[in-house]
């Protein structure tokens, strides 16, 4: 949990997200496999981070 997911919580973040939502704006996976001409040079088994807002 992050400040923003706590003022989510009690209604107070400027995005208003009707109930019920899950809180939680970080993500962290695992790529699972990406093309091999990918631009970025992700390759399968890679730590993946992102904010899915």
């Amino acid at each position: 949990m992050c400040f923003p997911d706590l003022l989510l919580s009690k209604g107070e973040y400027q995005l208003k997200l009707p109930p019920p939502f899950i809180a939680g704006m970080e993500t962290a996976e695992v790529v699972r496999s990406a093309p091999p001409e990918s631009a970025r040079g992700v390759r399968g088994g890679a730590p993946a981070r992102g904010r899915p807002l």
